[in-house]
């Protein structure tokens, strides 16, 4: 069963597994340039655990998983849908001035690879630790457009993507709960 389940989503390109590693991909962020004034926001999410920390933080992950996991199809929607507007609502660059530009386009997988990566990780949930396979990260696109090329900001993102591991040209860094923002260069 968890053989055919693993397949069916590795066929999508959203749920293919990585086996012998202890914990789950973190979250990550590549910004690029895509012009002069539009910047790429490349994240690769674990979204279970970001859409747990989205919809009920308070409420524990396997209780999570298999509440929305099994979410009739129209509660399915309104839920992604408001964990999408929370999302977006708090990504922001704030240019020096104290301008704030929120991330905008938003690109997701389809509603119902979300879903069946949630049903994934309530199968593997059980499993040793040690020996449990997980999902590789779901990759979520932003982009930002400026009136004006953006050369350093300081960067936000919501709570529920920390840690997230950002990459920006040859810089890597992290940003956590403790550390919730960043001025990055982004020539």
């Amino acid at each position: 069963m968890l053989l055919a389940a693993g397949a069916g989503l590795g066929f999508t390109g959203y749920g293919n597994f990585a086996f012998g590693q202890t914990t789950a991909h973190p979250n990550a962020l590549a910004i690029a340039r895509e012009d002069g004034k539009v910047l790429l926001f490349q994240f690769n999410l674990n979204l279970p655990q970001v859409l747990h920390q989205l919809l009920s933080p308070a409420t524990p992950l396997p209780a999570f998983l298999q509440n929305y996991a099994h979410m009739p199809p129209p509660a399915w929607e309104r839920a992604l849908q408001n964990a999408k507007r929370l999302l977006s609502a708090s990504g922001v660059l704030t240019v020096p001035g104290g301008h704030p530009i929120r991330l905008q386009a938003w690109q997701w997988p389809d509603d119902a690879a979300i879903a069946q990566s949630l049903k994934m990780q309530e199968i593997l949930l059980p499993m040793a630790e040690a020996s449990r396979p997980h999902l590789d990260p779901v990759p979520v696109q932003a982009r930002l457009q400026s009136p004006k090329p953006i050369r350093q900001a300081q960067l936000q993102l919501p709570a529920a993507l920390y840690p997230i591991e950002v990459t920006i040209k040859n810089d890597k860094f992290w940003l956590t709960s403790q550390i919730p923002l960043a001025m990055v260069n982004l020539e």
